[in-house]
């Protein structure tokens, strides 16, 4: 049995020998060191600390102030042998398989940030190197950055007329393929023209619905809206550009 004598502690209140032995027992969170790399802008965060008790949604809430998108924009893919994408911001690291020396992707899905305006692909953007820490990230990014021109009711409206409802396309920037539902100004949203797509797989954010306005109906998830000038016709399907839906009723109509 442990003696209950007392010591001081170093905040000056006594405490028991149990007491010592008890705290001295206490369990640490296991520390996971991990890469990030932000496709739009082109740095790599390196080494970065957290607990692998850290919930996917809650990393991504940590990365903001470092990267400066948003958590719900941002679009995270754990590489390696067979990467995956990551998108149950309720599950810890260590339950997404991101363990120590993991490497991560950052792609942001807000086509109106700062990182999808550079004028420049992110493989030719000087790299920055972030070490856990280091808060050098704003001064980098205001020297690398143009200001976006301000959007206007016209935004887009140009590139939009190549589009059609049905419309099989593609993310220019992550080249995740969907099909187009819905064409037009959506208020909620800055002015100009969007596509709304829905997605071929769960990469979207919304089940056809942005910001209490309906353009279409699809699972949730599968919902996505970007701007015209950020996609591009999908050619690969047969040549021919054809939409799915058309395609399987035997319809020879060009896009």
């Amino acid at each position: 049995m442990v003696d209950q004598k007392l010591k001081w502690g170093a905040n000056g209140h006594l405490k028991t020998i149990s007491e010592i032995v008890r705290n001295s027992h206490a369990p640490t969170m296991p520390t996971i060191r991990i890469d990030i790399s932000h496709v739009g802008l082109g740095m790599e965060f390196k080494e970065l600390p957290f607990d692998d008790t850290t919930s996917l949604g809650q990393l991504k809430d940590k990365l903001y102030p470092r990267t400066g998108t948003e958590a719900k924009d941002q679009q995270l893919t754990l590489l390696g042998d067979q990467s995956s994408l990551l998108s149950d911001d309720k599950a810890s690291l260590a339950a997404l398989g991101v363990t120590d020396g993991a490497r991560l992707e950052l792609v942001d899905t807000n086509d109106s940030s700062v990182s999808n305006t550079l004028d420049v692909g992110s493989s030719k953007v000087e790299k920055y190197q972030a070490k856990s820490g280091n808060a050098d990230f704003a001064a980098f990014r205001k020297g690398k950055t143009k200001k976006p021109t301000p959007a206007t009711a016209d935004t887009g409206k140009l590139e939009s007329e190549q589009f059609s409802i049905g419309m099989r396309v593609q993310s220019k920037k992550t080249k995740k393929t969907g099909t187009v539902r819905y064409i037009g100004q959506i208020e909620p949203l800055p002015a100009g023209y969007w596509l709304g797509v829905e997605m071929d797989e769960a990469c979207g954010r919304n089940d056809g619905e942005v910001k209490g306005v309906r353009l279409f109906t699809c699972a949730p998830k599968f919902g996505n809206v970007m701007r015209p000038t950020g996609v591009e016709q999908l050619i690969d399907e047969g040549k021919t550009g054809e939409s799915k839906e058309n395609k399987d009723e035997g319809s020879d109509t060009e896009l």
